[in-house]
């Protein structure tokens, strides 16, 4: 059974574009709890002169850290696509009471956003399905006017016609069926 134990903790990270591979100088590093998902504590932003361009890197120091010591890393840039790391940092990594530990380098996507101007959904329905020997019409299915009457219905479904006798499929007759 592994024991907790207190250790000075350096975590870095360098959070970079994807294709570009320059530098996010303005991205956020968070420590992130994984028992309620809180944000605990963030990165510092560090930056690195002798370069002829600017580098930054994202420490975070913690000189009584408890080890074991498991955190999710959430890394975010305006622009940029939220990326998430599993920190698991082991007693066994500490030498010395200290713990310098490099994530590296961190790729950022840019965020894919499409706005649309208008969205038309168009669907279709089932106009008739036979159930046994009965042929069941869907109403729904038509197109009438707003407030038509039954017989515009009618007139619309396929080989069916409306005489004075009643309402006949072919040369048949229907039964009348209760609407509901």
């Amino acid at each position: 059974m592994a024991f907790a134990q207190k250790a000075y903790l350096s975590v870095t990270v360098n959070p970079i574009d994807a294709i570009t591979e320059s530098t996010l100088t303005q991205a956020r590093v968070s420590l992130i709890s994984t028992i309620d998902s809180t944000e605990v504590d963030t990165f510092r932003r560090i930056t690195i002169l002798g370069d002829v361009i600017k580098r930054y890197t994202y420490v975070y120091d913690n000189s009584h850290a408890t080890l074991p010591f498991k955190r999710i890393v959430r890394v975010e840039s305006e622009g940029y696509e939220t990326l998430y790391y599993d920190l698991n940092i082991l007693p066994s990594e500490a030498k010395h009471g200290e713990v310098a530990h490099n994530i590296g380098v961190i790729r950022l996507h840019r965020e894919r956003i499409h706005n649309l101007n208008e969205v038309k959904v168009t669907a279709s329905r089932i106009m008739m399905v036979m159930k046994g020997d009965t042929l069941v019409y869907d109403a729904n299915a038509f197109q009438l006017a707003e407030g038509s009457m039954l017989d515009e219905l009618i007139r619309q479904l396929p080989g069916v016609r409306l005489e004075s006798g009643g309402v006949h499929h072919g040369k048949r007759a229907l039964r009348q069926q209760p609407v509901g």
